[in-house]
């Protein structure tokens, strides 16, 4: 299949999209965005430092001449993941549940960077990347990514335990 690196992207975009459409409470768009931006900021981060030791190259980018990273994963997907999980870990009831979730979310950006490593040729692996460092990293940003913004709305959400009391 020769566009299979444009329907994996715009399938991924697409659900991404509709996802945040439904989930995501309207009143809640600034929250929203400091998550998406903060796990943007750790993704971008993690990557600089990946690409420059020359541990994962991308052939196949959108930017060519502006970056050497493959840069829609980082800067829309795995954000666009973080917020739904930050928003879905509010629904748990137990700290268990919010791991579960957590785990769950990084074992699906691990499937998702699996599927585009093996079946097109936005990224390749060089060095001894594997899977399991893959989710180690987005188990890591997700956890800080919900530490930050639970430490960053901190006020917020106990202004509204209390108007729920």
């Amino acid at each position: 299949m020769t566009y299979l690196n444009e329907v994996i992207w715009i399938t991924g975009c697409f659900l991404i999209s509709a996802y945040l459409l439904l989930f995501l409470p309207m009143h809640r768009y600034r929250e929203a965005w400091v998550v998406f931006l903060f796990n943007q900021t750790l993704t971008w981060g993690i990557g600089v430092v990946i690409f420059s030791a020359g541990r994962i190259s991308s052939p196949v980018r959108p930017f060519p001449n502006a970056t050497n990273q493959y840069v829609l994963d980082g800067y829309l997907f795995y954000p666009a993941l973080s917020v739904l999980s930050y928003f879905l870990g509010e629904r748990c009831r137990s700290r268990m549940e919010v791991h579960l979730l957590t785990l769950s979310t990084a074992a699906l950006i691990t499937a998702w960077d699996y599927t585009e490593t093996r079946f097109t040729r936005l990224k390749e692996y060089k060095g001894g990347i594997t899977s399991l460092y893959v989710f180690l990293i987005a188990a890591a940003a997700l956890y800080l990514t919900r530490w930050f913004a639970l430490r960053f709305f901190q006020d917020l959400h106990k202004e509204n335990s209390r108007r729920e009391d």
